[in-house]
């Protein structure tokens, strides 16, 4: 999905946006709005100006900064993903285990089907 698709109704269901591309300013003003409702944005090496920058930082390292916007947090991780697993365990850790339906590791093949009772 290309930046020009995000808005609110994309994000309807989830918990968590990952972003590895430049969001445009509608784009920006929808993980805004986003993370304003209890949600949770990680953009990934995306250099610029963004709105959340004029809010309060919740933590500043030298890879990362997290801002608190309304309920949500918004994260900029200063540089590209270099170890996927790393980066996946601390996803896993920033969703938390509410709602965990599956959790997998160091799984190169995996089929998983969802039953729900009716």
């Amino acid at each position: 999905m290309g930046p020009s698709e995000l808005n609110e109704g994309t994000f309807r269901g989830l918990r968590m946006v990952i972003v590895f591309s430049a969001p445009g300013i509608q784009e920006a003003k929808a993980l805004a709005s986003f993370a304003n409702n209890g949600r949770i944005v990680v953009l990934v090496d995306v250099p610029g100006s963004h709105p959340w920058h004029s809010l309060q930082h919740a933590a500043i390292s030298e890879h990362a900064a997290t801002y608190i916007a309304g309920k949500g947090r918004i994260i900029e991780l200063s540089e590209p993903v270099t170890d996927p697993e790393v980066f996946a365990q601390d996803i896993r850790g920033l969703l938390g285990n509410e709602n965990l339906t599956v959790s997998l590791w160091n799984s190169l093949t995996t089929l998983v089907v969802v039953y729900r009772s009716s």
